[in-house]
């Protein structure tokens, strides 16, 4: 009966599988461009982040979907970068990313971006930069090696380029913190929807989110397949033995229990050989055991016990013993066993 209710829950899974396969389509959820403006303007409300070093302070933003499957984003910032003043202003390129339950813009690449240094700071770095060079060129004598003199050049060289990424890669902090939709208000949660999500593109006035129930049913049972891949590779033994086990366990076994009475002509040879005859016995393959003692109520009577894998295994016992010195010694006993 368990069995039964097994292959029918088992049968009712596979035509689920296969329904959602063969019917469950496609689905989108689209995302308007006031929506992800709306999440923009909470960032913005939200005050300056810091991001290596950079402090950027957003004053403004504004984002465009475009048909050409990205969004612009319009941007105007104050960054503070090694205690240093800018400003920002420039247009982005984004896409978006899901992370569960949220969709957040990503793949943020600069277009267009200005960076102006207000005219105060600009006359410190300038003078900053003027004062370490000279030190360079008075101390570039004494260094030990041309390669020491170009790194300590490439400080002043370089610092300015590598301000600006520094800004520019804490822009794109700002935003890609952004979570633009929660795909739980959907109703959607948001594990199964990162296995279903399929396809994310633009249009002018939506960003569409395309999600697979087949794919997120393709992808759920490929962890299973190599769950259990992991599992049959670990405990490929354990199943083996395990149905061996079974096999020998649910295959009838021949066991006989009873009792012998040697006369007492033979009782000394008996006991000589029963040792040997026993040990010889449990030796052969197919022999779960085989005992024989003494009855403490009887004189010349052993209690018996022989259990073999099968019939043929005891016929071959039965033959082994046939021509041997044990045979000789037992023939005038009188057995008395029941068979199992």
């Amino acid at each position: 009966m368990f069995k039964k209710i097994l292959l029918g829950l088992a049968l009712l899974l596979v035509i689920l599988i296969s329904g959602v396969f063969l019917f469950a389509k496609d689905f989108t959820i689209q995302i308007s461009e006031a929506t992800v403006q709306d999440a923009i303007n909470a960032q913005v409300a939200r005050g300056p982040i810091k991001h290596l070093g950079v402090e950027i302070n957003p004053e403004k933003a504004s984002i465009d979907f475009r048909d050409d499957n990205t969004a612009a984003i319009t941007a105007k910032f104050d960054a503070t970068a090694f205690g240093y003043p800018r400003q920002i202003d420039g247009t982005f390129q984004s896409g978006l990313r899901y992370k569960a339950p949220r969709i957040y813009l990503n793949n943020i690449t600069p277009i267009d971006v200005d960076i102006t240094v207000p005219e105060e700071t600009q006359s410190e770095l300038d003078e900053l930069k003027s004062t370490v060079r000279k030190f360079l060129e008075r101390q570039r004598d004494n260094l030990k090696s041309e390669k020491n003199a170009e790194t300590l050049e490439k400080i002043i060289g370089d610092n300015a380029e590598d301000l600006q990424k520094s800004i520019v890669t804490g822009t794109y902090a700002v935003f890609e913190r952004i979570p633009v939709y929660d795909l739980n208000n959907a109703g959607y949660k948001g594990r199964l929807a990162t296995l279903a999500l399929k396809d994310v593109s633009f249009s002018e006035d939506y960003a569409t989110v395309t999600l697979s129930p087949a794919q997120a049913m393709a992808k759920v049972l490929g962890m299973i397949g190599l769950a259990l891949l992991v599992v049959l590779y670990f405990g490929h033994r354990f199943f083996i033995q395990y149905a061996v086990d079974k096999v020998v366990k649910d295959k009838p076994l021949k066991k006989l229990y009873g009792y012998v009475d040697v006369p007492p002509a033979d009782r000394a040879d008996f006991a000589l050989a029963l040792p040997e005859h026993t040990r010889l016995t449990n030796a052969e393959p197919g022999c779960h055991y085989f005992r024989v003692i003494p009855d403490p109520t009887i004189e010349g009577r052993y209690q018996v016990e022989e259990c073999f894998d099968d019939q043929t295994a005891y016929d071959r016992h039965v033959e082994r013993t046939r021509k041997t010195k044990w045979a000789h010694i037992t023939r005038n006993i009188k057995r008395s066993y029941k068979t199992f």
